[in-house]
């Protein structure tokens, strides 16, 4: 999973190269024009059209090709947007199930909120200028232990508990907090 700092037809083709499958973030324009050539439409025109298919849909999704490999483009509303923000989630994968490609990406929205307070919204890491690679790496293993001491607590005062997983096989998982909230883990 990547973010739209990721991008790059190189960069998909090692990822295949090396056996790996991804799902990665990108900006609304980008490759939009291999969508419209996939889907034999302007690029002008694509832009209603992915508006139409997901008022209808609910996404929209395409396939195209990138140095000769076929990937899957894929655009969810972002129910999350805030002023400002993306009114798109755009994801390219080199998997054709936008159900598993939506499923794959929601599990790394956590990590974007964990970034989130830890750069600008809480912890403000980044005003420190650490330049030294090991304190940084401890600084960051502190900020993820405190943060999530700070989310179970604040999670606890709001009276939500934990509930038993099933047994799978002869492994018992423990209880877990996230499936209590329907989060996935």
């Amino acid at each position: 999973m990547a973010d739209r700092e990721f991008i790059g037809a190189e960069w998909f083709h090692f990822l295949r190269a090396c056996g790996f499958s991804f799902v990665i973030r990108l900006r609304h324009q980008d490759y939009l024009g291999l969508v419209a050539a996939s889907i034999k439409k302007t690029v002008a025109k694509t832009d209603g059209h992915i508006r139409r298919r997901l008022r209808r849909d609910g996404f929209f999704k395409a396939s195209i090709e990138i140095l000769g490999y076929t990937y899957t483009y894929v655009v969810f509303p972002n129910t999350g947007s805030r002023k400002g923000t993306d009114e798109f989630v755009v994801l390219l994968s080199d998997m054709a199930d936008a159900a598993k490609i939506s499923e794959a990406y929601r599990k790394r929205w956590g990590i974007e909120v964990f970034f989130l307070h830890c750069k600008t919204n809480g912890f403000n890491m980044e005003d420190l200028n650490f330049k030294n690679l090991e304190k940084v790496q401890l600084l960051m293993a502190l900020a993820a232990v405190a943060y999530v001491f700070s989310l179970l607590n604040g999670l606890i005062k709001e009276g939500v508990k934990p509930i038993a997983l099933k047994i799978t096989g002869t492994k018992r998982r423990g209880p877990s907090l996230c499936s209590g909230l329907g989060l996935t883990t």
